[in-house]
C-alpha cells in the first residue's frame, strides 16, 4: 500500500538510497529489497574503504537538500560558505565516475561526461511532457 512504507531501521543513514523517490518506479517490496541489499553491499567486509568513505560523508556540511539539472550538469545542494573545505573532502572520494556534477557549489571533475552524449542526440528527440528513466550499465 503506497504511503505506508517505512524505511528499514537497520539501514545505514549514510546509504544514498531514498526509498520514497523510488517507490513509484518499482513493484511492491522491491524498494525495501534494494535498500537491504545495498546496505549489505556497503560494508567494510565488502569494501575496505567503507569506513573512510563513511567518515568523509559524516564530515560533509549540512546544506539545503535540493537538486536540479543546469545545462546538463546535475546540481545538488545549496552552495556552502566554505567551498574550499568542501572541495578537500569531496576530492577524498575520487574517483567520481559520472557527471558533470556540482555539489553544494563545488564543481566536480568526473571521468565520464554524460552531457556530451545528450548533446549529440538532443536535436533528434523530443521528450516534452515525458518521464525518462535512463538505466545505465555501471560504466560497463
Amino acid at each position: 500500500m503506497k504511503g505506508s512504507r517505512q524505511e528499514p531501521a537497520d539501514v545505514d543513514p549514510v546509504l544514498p538510497i531514498v526509498p520514497s523517490r523510488l517507490s513509484g518506479f518499482c513493484q511492491d517490496g522491491l524498494v525495501d529489497r534494494l535498500v537491504r541489499e545495498s546496505a549489505a553491499a556497503m560494508t567494510e567486509k565488502r569494501h575496505g574503504d567503507y569506513p573512510r568513505w563513511k567518515g568523509i560523508l559524516e564530515r560533509l556540511p549540512e546544506t539545503e537538500r535540493c537538486w536540479e539539472i543546469d545545462r546538463g550538469c546535475f546540481v545538488a545542494g545549496e552552495a556552502v560558505d566554505d567551498r574550499a573545505g568542501l572541495e578537500v573532502l569531496l576530492k577524498e572520494l575520487i574517483p567520481w565516475r559520472k557527471g558533470p556534477l556540482r555539489l553544494a557549489g563545488v564543481n566536480i571533475r568526473t571521468e565520464w561526461r554524460s552531457d556530451f552524449k545528450w548533446d549529440r542526440i538532443a536535436a533528434h528527440v523530443d521528450f516534452t511532457a515525458s518521464t525518462v528513466l535512463d538505466v545505465g550499465a555501471g560504466n560497463g
